[in-house]
């Protein structure tokens, strides 16, 4: 048995951080790939299982990527045809894999888009993209809360649930700002649950501690208490100090505990 050095042990632990994250995506992706084009229904099940946060993000990426195909000179039709088929393949399995129904809504959606609902598609991601430039700035918040509401409208009718909750988001956090926190709680708590159902955690998270926030200034105190240990538990999930959410949470709850 060899002996392992202090200096090995510190090449070792290099070569660990080295691989992650962009490499084991590209290992998901591609085992991803490899079972679902081998329609290994139940495998794919246990990798999604194994890997609740990274489902949507790697079966988008064949969505991402067929729509990209269609959208240059020369598209190639059989490749579309895999990304497509292999994206709700694997839509199937984690709706299956989780007990839901929004993966498979949303990739079936993706695929079936016409050129002009597609275009669509494409205009709700930069109303997004004028959302966060907007939000940024002093004095923009009404500009911010119309190209979040854009976003939204355009992304619903699409079957686009994930854009739906990027719009509900930014709507969210714009009347915030603008001072009509109960409307601003319902957004915020409409986007979460699509969060929720996808595994984006961190988006979730940004979602809960917003309402905690709101719950707590609008004195809706059984809700609060129950948002923000929901929040502290995701969080807890994810192995990550997330110090700062943590702090905004303990304050929050101290501002229940003052009032009762």
């Amino acid at each position: 048995m060899h002996r392992i050095t202090i200096p090995l042990l510190a090449v070792l632990a290099t070569l660990l951080v080295s691989i992650r994250p962009a490499d084991a995506q590209d290992a998901l992706a591609a085992r991803f790939a490899e079972l679902a084009d081998a329609k290994d229904h139940a495998k794919l099940v246990e990798l999604w299982q194994a890997n609740p946060t990274k489902v949507l993000t790697t079966i988008d990426a064949c969505l991402e990527g067929s729509l990209k195909i269609l959208e240059s000179e020369k598209p190639d039709p059989k490749e579309v045809e895999t990304l497509r088929t292999r994206a709700l393949f694997g839509a199937i399995a984690a709706d299956q894999a989780f007990g839901r129904a929004i993966f498979t809504d949303y990739a079936s959606s993706f695929v079936g888009w016409n050129e002009a609902e597609r275009k669509r598609f494409r205009e709700g991601q930069k109303a997004f993209g004028a959302f966060r430039a907007a939000i940024r700035q002093e004095g923009k918040l009404e500009e911010a809360l119309a190209h979040a509401t854009r976003c939204y409208e355009l992304a619903k009718p699409l079957g686009d649930w994930w854009g739906t909750a990027m719009g509900l988001t930014g709507i969210g956090t714009s009347l915030e700002k603008l001072g009509k926190k109960e409307d601003a709680l319902a957004a915020h708590a409409a986007s979460r649950l699509i969060y929720h159902d996808f595994g984006l955690v961190g988006a979730e998270l940004g979602n809960l501690v917003a309402m905690s926030r709101l719950l707590v200034d609008l004195d809706r105190r059984p809700r609060a208490a129950v948002t923000i240990e929901a929040a502290r538990s995701l969080i807890d999930s994810t192995g990550r100090p997330n110090e700062a959410a943590r702090k905004e949470l303990d304050s929050l709850s101290a501002r229940l505990a003052e009032t009762r």
